[in-house]
């Protein structure tokens, strides 16, 4: 059944829970399951004279093991699964066995689950069948991603692609993603030992902080502010649910960080793909798109997902997707490469599984035009839907590449067109390219060789990923016209 798993003696088990009744449970389902590991937030402080096996945090664990595990949430407050549960999903881990306490989810499936924490408790674990996954729990009632809110505020997670830099920033760094403001990026490097020096981040951020000190006390300054950043993340997460990034919704769909882009860049380079902000509520109302989504969630309710990655809107952060969300990778490190020279390119042509992504995050920068091929009829109506929801426009939908009427500058080729690569890369709207994203299907050399011979002359490496058992490359190719 769509929705649901079972669970065998060579699955990878963890227990979340290092105290008496999660070290009990050990007991009882390592006689019937592999179970590799306990999860527990104070990891370090925990007991593991009576267990054989590794305990880590929550973030250490899945850095180790992954997120192709089933955790099952062994706590006596009862109240406290339901946060736990959220956490653990939004690390990744789909497979959470646990007490669905409040609202927030599906009947049916809450039940079950119910029935299945029961049977755990009770030794009873051969009556379990097929057990819902997290995203099937809540996946019906579109649940929204407030973390709390006030009066006047509301604190949310939001979307790192949402994330543009001040109106007003000096230098041409104002309204830029985030994920592109290479200068905090810099220091942090520096910081890290992986660059020899900082002068962008020093040029601009030491005339900003206004203090009168050499440049010794102002790396030594910012570097202590790193320092509690990382002290922050090793030890609980919750310092930046409490203390949440400021901003402010442009009318061009997206956030302006009024206050918090040190946060911001330092999540970001932890791999982190949403991020707590506060905003006003009129803001959030602006962001929700109401009378849009809600008619979109109805036409949705109780039917196949249809999306390919996490749309950017306060619903749909805990939908089940049919990828994985590897485009926000993808957008983000072409964004670290080109810098300011994202900011030189009006028009884009995307050609990928991902319905429109990097179109609709180039539409909200600024571009000119923005195109995508593609001629399944379900799908087009899949990117209309997005365009509506996350009040981006004229995304240009052609069946194929010689409709394009504009000259292309940057190009995202994401899916396996090796047969017909070199012809698309002749047609006039391609002829002029300067940067083209590239996902390698087969040979790496084999695809240099031909794009190099089209005339690009440099290749940059992006990120590596696993797919259909094969390892493929993304890389971004450029050439000097």
């Amino acid at each position: 059944m769509s929705g649901y798993y079972t669970i065998s003696a060579n699955d990878n088990m963890v227990i979340y829970g290092g105290g008496a009744l999660g070290k009990e449970r050990y007991r009882y389902f390592s006689r019937h399951y592999h179970v590799s590991a306990f999860f527990d937030k104070n990891a370090a402080s925990i007991c593991t004279e009576d267990i054989n096996i590794p305990i880590y945090t929550p973030q250490d664990g899945v850095s180790k093991l992954g997120t192709h595990i089933v955790v099952v949430v062994c706590i006596h407050n009862a109240f406290m699964h339901q946060e736990v549960a959220q956490n653990l999903y939004d690390l990744g881990i789909d497979k959470i066995i646990f007490l669905p306490m409040g609202d927030g989810y599906l009947a049916n499936p809450r039940i079950q689950m119910l029935e299945i924490y029961t049977y755990c408790c009770e030794h009873d674990i051969g009556r379990i069948r097929e057990i819902p996954y997290y995203s099937t729990l809540i996946r019906a009632n579109f649940v929204d991603c407030i973390i709390r809110k006030s009066s006047e505020y509301i604190v949310s997670w939001c979307p790192i692609d949402l994330l543009y830099t001040e109106e007003n920033w000096p230098d041409g760094n104002a309204n830029i993603p985030v994920a592109s403001f290479r200068i905090l990026a810099e220091g942090y490097e520096f910081f890290q030992g992986q660059i020899d020096n900082a002068d962008n981040f020093i040029q601009v951020y030491m005339p900003e902080d206004g203090q009168s000190e050499n440049v010794g006390d102002f790396l030594q300054r910012r570097f202590n502010t790193y320092l509690m950043l990382e002290k922050e993340w090793k030890e609980n997460h919750e310092y930046f649910m409490y203390a949440p990034v400021e901003v402010k919704w442009n009318k061009r769909a997206y956030f302006n960080v009024m206050d918090g882009h040190n946060r911001v860049c330092f999540l970001i380079d932890k791999g982190c793909r949403w991020i707590p902000v506060r905003m006003s509520r009129e803001d959030y109302e602006l962001w929700l798109n109401m009378p849009v989504s809600k008619a979109i969630c109805d036409k949705m309710e109780g039917c196949a997902q249809q999306f390919s990655y996490h749309l950017p809107h306060p619903l749909f952060k805990y939908e089940k997707i049919t990828k994985d969300d590897l485009c926000v990778d993808i957008l983000c490190e072409t964004l670290k490469y080109l810098g300011k020279e994202s900011r030189k390119i009006n028009n884009i042509l995307e050609i990928s599984e991902y319905e429109g992504y990097f179109a609709a995050n180039f539409l909200r920068m600024g571009i000119k035009y923005a195109a995508v091929i593609e001629d399944r009829e379900e799908i087009i109506n899949t990117i209309n839907q997005i365009q509506m929801l996350i009040q981006i426009g004229n995304i240009q939908i052609r069946k194929d590449v010689c409709q394009v009427e504009k000259e292309i500058e940057l190009a995202f080729v994401l899916k396996d067109i090796r047969k017909n690569l070199e012809d698309i890369l002749r047609f006039d709207a391609l002829r002029s390219c300067r940067f083209l994203v590239y996902k390698t299907y087969g040979n790496i050399d084999e695809s240099k060789r031909l794009l190099y011979a089209c005339g690009f002359k440099e290749y940059h490496f992006l990120l590596r990923v696993v797919e259909e058992k094969e390892v493929r490359e993304v890389g971004i190719y450029s050439r000097k016209l």
